[in-house]
Formats: structure tokens, sequence, C-alpha cells
């Protein structure tokens, strides 16, 4: 990331919760091959479609006091520039991009 050749982003808003992250309803859960299952939907994250690293702040303990404690940050890899992840990355998908003014 440093050198430029990889892109990265990083994901905390969602839906009708902006960017209140003790509101966070993304969720990881840990399957029984030691793997994580993140679902959820998060919004504006600058670089989201061109990125091949997403930085990805998800719940994993909904019973956390308090509740910023039951956080944790996932790094997910994507396809940079594809909107509908195939392969290893399928179901990490990324609306197109916001036409901006500047």
């Amino acid at each position: 990331m440093a050198t430029g050749e990889i892109r990265a982003a990083f994901s905390l808003s969602e839906p009708e919760l902006g960017s209140d992250v003790a509101a966070i309803k993304t969720s990881a859960k840990k399957l029984d091959d030691g793997a994580y299952e993140i679902n959820g939907t998060k919004m504006w994250v600058t670089n989201g479609l061109r990125a091949a690293l997403v930085f990805v702040l998800v719940r994993t303990d909904p019973n956390a006091d308090p509740k910023h404690r039951g956080l944790t940050c996932f790094i997910a890899e994507k396809e940079p520039g594809v909107g509908e992840n195939t392969g290893p990355y399928k179901g990490f998908n990324v609306p197109p991009q916001i036409k901006k003014m500047g």
C-alpha cells in the first residue's frame, strides 16, 4: 500500500447508522474451520470499488459492554475494480462509483 501498488479502503459507516461505531450491525461469526463469515451492509467506502483490500469494522461480540468493545477490524481481500466478486471473493459486492462533483 505504501508504494501505491495496492489500494485499500476503510469501511465503517452503515445505512441508517452513519458513523455511529457503537451501533454497528454488520457482524462476523467464526466458522468451524476457523474462518469468519461477515454479514452486513456498509456504505460510503472511499476507494471501495478500486481497492484490493478493505478494512471492515464489524461486531464480533453482540453482548459486549460498552458496545464499542465488541468490534473487530477485518482485512478483506477483493478483486480491484470489480463490483461483483467471483471465485474466492464471491459474496463481497461493491456498488458502482457515485458520481460526484469534485
